[in-house]
């Protein structure tokens, strides 16, 4: 772990008897929960040892009891902090879907990604270190998935239902999107729109009413995507999109990158996109 200090040890050696200054070492990460209690502990504990710091003798008075106040209060917020990080850590284990989830998009950011890569719908190039601003985008909405399986909303079939889990985790889903654009698609299916009215400046996607229209560069990897969750997971493609879809994976058939993509996700999982090996798999009809 990288650090950096906010003071050189020159001009903190000067400040060590000053009744005003409190040293806090920050080098830690208050969400290390260790067995539940050790965690809020260890900060205490830090926090002890710093304030039991050798110096001149304090005399009492007002200095004295407003060095002593704050760091009461710094030990409560610690405390505090520390209590809070541990308690979001065994919640995280009451909801193994969440452990689960995170895995695959670690998976997919460190081993799929592990270089950087590009976006799915814009083409936007990004590094090891993706930032906020891009996300990971189900491909076959998870929406969509929700109503098959007939689950709720999709936070309650996250806790009910294993086989949502299953696909949700499923990094063959799974493209990596900017955030703005991946919030703009939602649930809307795919297709054709007239003319070129962009509304995300050089992204060639274009979005009106119920479709969002991907570009051409992109439409293949989609198809394939959306014809294996279908074949793997017996989710249903209406006729006139898999009319299209079926269209795409011939026009924009599998390159380099989408074929190592496979091979990443095959490691990671066990299991590779067919449609990817063999496009000619796919069929209008299951």
């Amino acid at each position: 772990m990288t650090y950096s200090t906010l003071i050189d040890t020159e001009a903190l050696s000067h400040r060590l008897g000053d009744p005003d200054w409190v040293v806090v070492d920050c080098r830690f990460d208050l969400a290390m929960a260790i067995a539940g209690i050790e965690g809020p502990l260890l900060y205490a504990g830090l926090l002890e040892r710093v304030n039991s710091r050798p110096g001149p003798p304090r005399r009492p008075g007002r200095r004295a009891a407003e060095g002593r106040t704050i760091g009461a209060w710094l030990r409560s917020l610690i405390l505090l902090l520390a209590l809070g990080a541990a308690q979001a850590s065994a919640a995280s284990e009451d909801r193994p879907w969440l452990r689960q989830y995170k895995q695959a998009l670690r998976g997919l950011w460190s081993e799929v990604y592990r270089e950087g890569g590009k976006t799915l719908y814009c083409g936007a190039h990004f590094g090891r270190d993706k930032g906020t601003r891009i996300n990971a985008e189900h491909v076959f909405p998870m929406s969509w998935v929700a109503r098959e399986l007939g689950c709720g909303t999709r936070n309650h079939c996250r806790n009910t239902s294993p086989a949502f889990n299953r696909i949700e985790d499923d990094l063959h889903n799974i493209f990596p999107a900017l955030a703005e654009i991946n919030e703009a698609r939602g649930a809307r299916r795919y297709g054709e729109i007239p003319g070129e009215a962009r509304a995300y400046g050089s992204c060639d996607v274009e979005i009106r009413g119920r479709e969002i229209e991907p570009g051409p560069q992109v439409r293949g990897d989609i198809a394939r995507a959306m014809f294996y969750m279908r074949q793997r997971y017996g989710l249903p493609i209406y006729r006139r999109q898999a009319e299209l879809l079926a269209r795409w994976n011939r026009e924009d058939p599998p390159d380099a990158t989408e074929r190592a993509r496979n091979d990443r996700i095959q490691r990671i999982q066990g299991r590779r996109n067919p449609y990817i090996d063999n496009p000619g798999l796919a069929r209008l009809d299951p």
